[in-house]
């Protein structure tokens, strides 16, 4: 027969598994346990309604942009390519490359959804395409189409445009980010 002593050494030290003590009072009842989780979540509630029937309802609450979709970020990034390559040949020494670019890059960028971050400035880059493609479209020669590119320019913001293209590219080209 072993001993106590032997039988320590066999199984680490141990003789009898551990036992934890079960706690004992008030809230180790199931009905006390759920009744503090109702309340709790009772006052989570007061507490939401309080936030809401103290805000202003007047005041606006901070705008925020939905994020975009990946196919709506690959159909923005696709035309906005496509209407900077109409452009990119455009010369003033060769006018009907400007009526040629301005009007193909506005068929590019009708009707395609721009991301929600930079509808704005998309919107500025659409009035410009449009409002110079509407003035060269029934321009004949060189002479017309110089003198309705000119025209059409001289009514427009042309900074607030050149800034418009930049943060949609930088957007873009980022993959189209949450924020802008």
């Amino acid at each position: 027969m072993r001993g106590r002593r032997a039988r320590r050494r066999a199984t680490g030290g141990l003789t009898a598994p551990l036992r934890r003590p079960v706690p004992a009072g008030a809230l180790t009842r199931r009905p006390t346990v759920a009744a503090t989780g109702v309340a709790a979540l009772g006052l989570g509630v007061a507490c939401g309604l309080g936030v809401d029937a103290l805000r202003d309802p007047a005041a606006p609450e901070a705008e925020q942009v939905p994020p975009t979709t990946p196919e709506a970020c690959a159909v923005a990034q696709v035309a906005w390519s496509r209407a900077a390559s109409a452009q990119a040949s455009m010369s003033q020494d060769e006018p009907a490359t400007l009526r040629e670019g301005y009007l193909d890059a506005r068929e590019v960028v009708d009707g395609v959804e721009p991301p929600p971050a930079v509808a704005d400035d998309w919107g500025t880059y659409v009035h410009y395409v449009d409002t110079v493609a509407a003035s060269v479209a029934d321009a004949g020669d060189d002479a017309a189409i110089t003198d309705a590119v000119g025209t059409a320019l001289a009514d427009l913001d042309t900074a607030e445009v050149m800034a418009a293209a930049e943060r949609i590219t930088a957007y873009l080209k980022a993959g189209c980010p949450d924020e802008p």
